[in-house]
């Protein structure tokens, strides 16, 4: 008996699925990435300045804003 591509592509699947279960499926509480930066989404970029400014005009936040 030989197997159909069809099969093959189905078998590959699932030993993908086995292999790698997704995010919340084995149980596990997610744990956030403290990296992430995810918590200041949604807040306002804090105030910045430079001395010195490569081949532009000086700039700031305000100016860039849009």
């Amino acid at each position: 008996m030989r197997a159909t591509p069809a099969s093959l592509v189905t078998f590959v699947a699932l030993l993908v699925a086995l292999a790698c279960p997704a995010a919340g499926v084995t149980g596990a509480p997610a744990v956030p990435d403290p990296d992430s930066g995810a918590e200041l989404i949604g807040t306002p970029a804090p105030a910045w300045t430079f001395d010195r400014f490569l081949r532009t005009k000086p700039l700031s936040l305000r100016g860039l804003r849009g």
